[in-house]
């Protein structure tokens, strides 16, 4: 649980505060929290990061990836 919060909370502020160089225009708008405000503040015109639309594929495939990645590892731990 502890990870889940520090992705989805710490990490995002900590990440929006670095210098805004080519790296952090390709991989910051992705993360999830930058992602749900993409999709949470899309109707306002605030400039959001990612494209409502990009921002739901987006979500789906941190879901998608980290399901598997879950199950892959549920299957191989446990008897």
């Amino acid at each position: 649980m502890t990870c889940v919060f520090g992705v989805f909370l710490v990490l995002g502020t900590l990440l929006d505060s670095l210098p805004q160089s080519d790296l952090w225009r390709h991989t910051v708008p992705y993360i999830p929290s930058n992602l749900g405000d993409a999709l949470w503040l899309s109707h306002t015109g605030t400039g959001s990061l990612a494209s409502p639309t990009a921002a739901a594929l987006g979500l789906a495939a941190w879901v998608i990836v980290l399901g598997a990645l879950a199950a892959y590892s549920l299957r191989r731990r446990d008897a």
